[in-house]
């Protein structure tokens, strides 16, 4: 989910609404290209897997991926 949206919400909004109507059993990486720390403190009461910083490393990613997805 990348944090920055077009639209109303950011993509930490966005994921609270999943989980408050599916879950929270759903993995999620987050993919950013700052961190600041008032959405960093945000996203991790989602409970993220991962959280990327862009640009990003593509072996690190495919490994986060396949790791969220064994959790399912």
């Amino acid at each position: 989910m990348a944090i920055q949206l077009e639209g109303e919400w950011d993509g930490v909004q966005t994921v609270a609404q999943i989980q408050q109507k599916l879950g929270t059993h759903i993995p999620v990486i987050y993919l950013s290209t700052q961190r600041d720390p008032i959405t960093w403190e945000r996203a991790k009461r989602t409970r993220p897997h991962n959280f990327f910083l862009k640009p990003l490393k593509e072996k690190e990613v495919e490994i986060a991926l396949e790791m969220a997805l064994f959790l399912i």
